[in-house]
This record gives structure tokens, sequence and C-alpha cells, in this order.
């Protein structure tokens, strides 16, 4: 089976460049721009470090924002959108910077020409990044929020898989609403959901359940990446899912399960943790 690899914000950092280096030279490896941006919001504690980190990127596929890739995979056209840019063209100019920068303030006084022909400085790239990934942590948290309040007012919404996946389906058709006020083609529209949002509502939901059963309303701030890069997974295709957070790989394995329950058919989706990936890709000694 020839699956698509993809590392999340852990993964890229866990796994060395010389595995990424011999893998790439057999099969593309992806991560999602949100890790780039958020192993670049810590370059201002150790430049050195996670400059290292940040250049792995340069063997890896970038996979474009979930949220822009969603709404253009939907047919939607925006004035936003078309001036946001490309993920995989500004990764590509910001680590051609980054490696040529012997500290953080040669790095964020440089500038970057888009895939627009617009000049970006690179701190003011950081910043915006900084301030997105806030708003979209914050909306994610209180989307976890909302699963647990409705969990608190009615135990018996997700107590089984008919129950779950009901309630799933509130999300998705609220999001496909949203969609639909944007501007989206209205054809296929709800198989084009399902498609591209079904794993992400469904695991944000099971995230929450697990912290109402904990009796916690505290989300981890990784917690938001992970989830996020779940939206980028679409169920057409197969994708080989590498992480190093055991809880979230068991969740993830979880919900692919109740997902092929639900539809009576397979997905050739799973994740595995980066320690597998490391041995099943050794160098030799």
């Amino acid at each position: 089976m020839a699956y698509l690899t993809l590392f999340d914000t852990n993964a890229t950092i866990d796994i060395s460049s010389k595995i990424m280096e011999k893998c790439v030279k057999k099969k593309r490896l992806y991560a999602n721009s949100i890790s780039f941006w958020e192993i670049m919001s810590h370059l201002a504690e150790d430049f050195i470090e996670i400059k290292q980190r940040l250049m792995k990127f340069k063997y890896l596929s970038i996979i474009e924002d979930s949220f822009a890739s969603l709404q253009d995979s939907m047919g939607i056209v925006s004035e936003e959108l078309s001036k946001r840019g490309s993920d995989k063209y500004i990764v590509a100019k910001l680590l051609e910077n980054l490696h040529k920068s012997e500290n953080i303030e040669q790095f964020y006084s440089s500038n970057i020409l888009d895939d627009n022909g617009n000049s970006r400085i690179v701190r003011n790239v950081a910043d915006r990044l900084n301030k997105y990934l806030t708003i979209e942590e914050n909306r994610y948290k209180g989307f976890i929020k909302i699963v647990i309040a409705d969990l608190k007012a009615d135990p018996n919404i997700a107590d089984n898989a008919d129950n779950f996946f009901n309630y799933v389906q509130v999300f998705q058709k609220t999001l496909i609403d949203k969609l639909l006020i944007m501007g989206a083609r209205k054809c296929a529209i709800h198989e084009r959901a399902v498609n591209r949002s079904l794993l992400y509502n469904a695991f944000v939901i099971e995230r929450a359940l697990e912290y109402y059963h904990k009796g916690s309303n505290e989300v981890p701030g990784n917690d938001y990446e992970d989830s996020v890069i779940t939206l980028g997974i679409s169920l057409d295709k197969e994708w080989l899912f590498v992480t190093k957070d055991r809880a979230f790989r068991i969740s993830f394995n979880k919900v692919i399960e109740m997902i092929q329950t639900k539809y009576g058919r397979g997905f050739g989706i799973k994740a595995v943790s980066t320690d597998e990936f490391k041995i099943a890709n050794s160098l030799p000694t």
C-alpha cells in the first residue's frame, strides 16, 4: 500500500534529518504548514536549535493551511485567500533566508517575496503568524468547551456510535452552511465536506469526550496543532500519520476505526509512532 506519509509537529522534531534524507529518495514526506509556524514561533527561545529543527522542512512537502485549503477545495474565491499566498512558497523562501542567517535579528530583518510578488519583512510575517496561531488555538479551545458543555447538559449525545455520529453531523451541517455562505459550490458539497472535514470534526469531539470523562476543561496547546492537521487528511487517500504523541495516536486510530464501522468500508489511514517509523526506516550501521 502506497501511503502518503504525514508528520505531525513532534515527529518533525523527533525524526532525524538523516532518516528524512534517506526516505525522500524513495517517497514524499509531508508536513502541514501549521507545524512549521508552530516551531518557528519558538525561534527567540534558542535560535540555533530551532533553526536546526526548521531546516528539516527542506525534506518535507508542505500541505497548505488546512482551513484555507478546505475553502479552496470547495471553490470559494475571496480576496483574503488570494492575498494570503501559498504556504508552500512562503516556507521555501523563509528557509532560504534562515539558512543564510546567523542570528534571529538577521533573519527577522530580512525580506522575502511571496508568490504574489509582494515584499514581506520576515519579522512582520512572524508577528502575523503568532497572532494567527493564538486566535485559532483559542477558537479550537472554544470548540472543545462547547462540546463539553453539551455533554454536561446531555451525556447521552455521544454515548454510542450512532449518537456520536449524529452529533458529529451537527457540526458538519454548521460547517457546510458556513461554506455555502462563503460561496462554496453546491454540487456534491456534502460528499466533499465528508471527505475533507468528517475526520476533523469526529476527532475534535472524541478529544472533548476524553476531557469530559477526565473532568478537565484544560486543553493542551499542541492539541490544536494535531487536530488542525487532521483537517488536511482527506478520506479518499491513503495516509500514514506519524506522531510521537501516544494519546493522540490512540485517539486518531480509534476515530478512524469508528468511521470505518460507520461507513462499512476500510480507509487506508492509520497513525504510527515515531519509533515505529524510525525502525522501519533505520539507517544501516
